[in-house]
């Protein structure tokens, strides 16, 4: 009786042991290896391994912190594998909440080098390389509602949680155990001049990986679990010096800079250490997840039975399912009471107010998610930090942390290519902020058959109905004679340089989200140099026909395509209704037989450009385009004033270089299909056609002037076959076009950068 009491008793003792049996889980840093972290969870998940504490680092961190948020590994899985993912890790705008009216024309730009300038007007470098504006917002989105269920304290999460931040100037680290999760896991993952370092209880605080990227000691002192699993993607303690040339050492050196020590060693014996084989994988490449999370739930797997062997005590999936359900239905959803500001003065809150255009009271996430990017779509507002702030019990305010600058943005692009059509492009853009919001732009491309230069300054006002009001000096140069050994081998118009300035007053306001209306107006001098004949002797004049002219526009414009150049997904629009009244000048050249001549003339034009992108399937896009102008323009004085004055169809990627007879006109139709292939991420390949239909074509009659011939009496095709390669200095295309010209009707070009211009003075 009495060894079956006793016997009873150690049962007991034995059972309880097993349920207070706690289970500690350590995340370690990795940056995009980190990704492995998912895979490890959803094996633990499957063998019903409990986890009672969670400690992590950057990438750690933030797989920790979602799965205390209640996040189950399928939706972390899910998530990751979106695209929006890819956009928060690269810092790429959602077009959806964004004002197009605020964007920038489109230039040639590759590289923006941001700076602001302080107070002494000193220039000073950014502290960022990618652009954290979607991941502030993704994290807060994501984590809001358990922040409000934990009530600001990291042991009321789910799953009780610690991330690791660094204080570089202290040089400490730093455990978070409470306040906003998205603020603390946005911290953990701060990499220096990666991402923009964020403010934590008054410190400037960076990645937790810079003192303690494997933080055992931190679950050990905390929470004291019976039990440790470790999980690292980023060792740094090796058995022999893990580089074989110089140029690894230099392409992996930024990590091993940055990342303490994660030692396997610190895990003591009632721990299990995990070790997924990323090392094949870089720290920067967020692109395969998929790959990643198989690697972290095969090295847990392959840990299973030692798992087992230590964790006696299991917990089932209906147990989990049943904690995730009670945790995030502790509270009603996310809704602010009010809209604050902090970092700007009160003329400039009345601006920031103005643009969000929200009632600022009761707002909801989804709201709060508008306003922030309508504001962070304005150039002023680059450093933008969303918050929630408790107030009283049960509300809570939507805080913009703002800090406006005297913003300095530069930007470097062109185009390198296989005919002399390369250019330089420079940018500069100054705005500052008050009331209102100024800014001045220049823009310089220098090339040999193509350079520009333009002045813009542009005044917005937040009204209830924003307006901006901008004034536009435009230079442009295009110098076809210096190009046409290589542009066009045996040319219809060899002989042209081409010139114009203008200067235009535009009003403009958004319409909707993705467009804007404009009222502009302008004067204008196009100035054409070319040749009658196609032979050109030294010491020859050319032609010379002048237009001076006011123009008077009302245009609508709207666009959401995804790229600038080989765009795979959205849609553009142009509307415009003009009205030109000018003078031209001509006076004759060396092979000219006609008369100096100067004609007044004026003519109303009305042009519609449409492009839009199905989505057929992940591999294959389908693109339409539209082309309309309706125009009485009158001729000009010789015909060759008169076709390169036409207004010219350009569907394809080097129309703009090259002067084509057959696809001018003043009255035209035009329609083609993109068909677009893509390979994967960084290839794709184009096989695009288009017809061209002028009402009237323009004729050389023998005289040298020009004739309009009979309505609907010619048509032409075109078309192009591209392989585009998108890399970081610009997309780099093959291409391969045909136009229906009398004479060259096939065009190579290899492109790397982009090939855009200033729109034309006439256009």
């Amino acid at each position: 009786m009495k060894k079956t009491s006793i016997t009873f008793i150690l049962l007991i003792l034995f059972v309880v042991q097993l349920q207070a049996q706690k289970v500690g889980l350590v995340l370690s840093g990795g940056a995009a290896k980190g990704i492995a972290h998912i895979g490890v969870l959803k094996a633990l998940e499957e063998n019903n391994v409990p986890i009672d504490y969670i400690t992590g680092t950057s990438m750690g961190g933030l797989v920790g912190g979602m799965y205390a948020a209640g996040y189950s590994p399928s939706e972390m899985e899910y998530i990751v594998l979106s695209k929006d993912f890819q956009e928060w890790v690269g810092g790429n705008f959602e077009t959806n909440y964004t004002y197009y009216y605020q964007r920038k024309a489109l230039s040639a730009s590759i590289i923006s080098l941001g700076l602001g300038l302080d107070s002494g007007f000193q220039a000073k470098l950014r502290s960022n390389l990618i652009n954290d504006i979607p991941l502030n917002f993704a994290l807060l989105d994501l984590t809001a509602q358990a922040t409000i269920n934990s009530n600001w304290n990291f042991d009321s999460l789910m799953i009780p949680y610690r991330c690791m931040i660094a204080d570089v100037f202290s040089q400490q680290q730093i455990a978070i155990k409470d306040g906003s999760l998205g603020e603390a896991m946005r911290a953990t993952m701060t990499v220096p001049y990666v991402y923009r370092p964020i403010r934590i209880n008054g410190r400037y605080v960076f990645d937790g990986g810079l003192y303690n990227n494997f933080p055992v000691d931190i679950m050990e002192r905390d929470f004291k679990p019976d039990v440790l699993i470790g999980v690292n993607v980023s060792s740094k303690t090796f058995k022999e010096y893990p580089f074989k040339s110089d140029d690894e050492v230099l392409s992996k050196l930024f990590n091993y800079l940055l990342l303490s020590k994660s030692d396997s060693t610190t895990v003591k014996e009632n721990g299990i250490y995990i070790q997924p084989d990323v090392s094949e994988n870089s720290v920067v490449d967020f692109k395969n997840p998929e790959y990643l999370m198989r690697l972290g739930y095969e090295a847990a797997m392959s840990k299973m039975p030692e798992i087992k062997a230590k964790i006696a005590r299991e917990q089932t999936s209906a147990q989990k399912k049943k904690m995730r359900s009670a945790f995030k239905e502790r509270k009603d959803p996310v809704i602010f009471n009010a809209l604050r500001f902090t970092g700007v003065n009160n003329r400039q809150k009345v601006y920031l107010r103005s643009v969000i255009k929200q009632d600022y009271n009761r707002i909801s996430l989804y709201n709060a998610k508008q306003g922030y990017y309508l504001l962070v779509s304005d150039p002023n507002f680059r450093t933008v930090f969303p918050r929630i702030v408790k107030t009283t019990k049960n509300l809570y305010d939507f805080e913009l942390d703002v800090k406006p600058e005297r913003n300095l943005q530069a930007e470097v692009g062109g185009n390198i290519s296989s005919r002399p059509i390369n250019a330089v492009y420079f940018g500069l853009d100054y705005s500052y902020l008050n009331a209102y919001n100024i800014t001045v732009s220049t823009d310089f491309y220098l090339g040999r058959f193509y350079e520009s230069v333009a002045l813009s300054t542009r005044l917005d006002f937040a009204w209830k109905r924003p307006i901006f009001m901008s004034t536009n000096f435009v230079y442009n140069h295009w110098n076809y004679f210096k190009s046409s050994n290589l542009v066009i081998l045996e040319p219809t118009i060899n002989f042209v340089d081409q010139s114009d300035k203008r200067l235009v007053f535009t009003i403009g306001t958004p319409a909707k989200r993705n467009g804007k209306y404009m009222l502009k107006v302008g004067g204008l001098n196009h100035r054409d140099l070319f040749s009658q004949t196609n032979v050109y002797k030294e010491g020859d004049e050319l032609d010379r026909s002048t237009f001076n002219a006011l123009k008077y526009s009302v245009e609508y414009e709207n666009n959401t395509l995804d790229l600038k150049q080989f765009a795979t997904s959205g849609h553009k629009m142009r509307i415009s209704l003009q009205y030109i009244d000018g003078i031209e000048r001509y006076i004759p050249g060396t092979e000219s037989i006609l008369n100096i001549r100067r004609k007044e003339m004026s003519w109303v034009r009305f042009c519609v450009d449409f492009e839009k992108y199905y989505n057929v399937s992940e591999k294959y896009k389908l693109g339409w385009v539209y082309d309309m102008v309706v125009s009485n323009q009158p001729l000009f004085s010789s015909y060759r004033s008169s076709i390169i004055n036409a207004t010219a169809f350009y569907p394809m990627l080097d129309s703009r270089t090259i002067l084509l007879e057959n696809y001018r006109a003043f009255s035209y139709a035009a329609t083609g299909i993109k068909n677009v292939f893509i390979i994967n991420r960084s290839f794709q390949t184009r096989l695009e056609m288009y017809y061209f239909q002028p009402y009237q074509k323009i004729i050389n009659s023998t005289t040298q002037k020009a004739e309009l011939g009979k309505p609907l009496n010619h048509r032409y095709l075109t078309g192009i076959a591209s392989i585009v390669y998108k890399s970081p200095v610009g997309p780099i295309s093959f291409n391969t076009s045909y136009y229906d010209e009398p004479k060259n009707k096939w065009f190579f070009l290899f492109n790397m950068g982009y090939l855009i211009f200033q729109r034309k003075a006439l256009e």
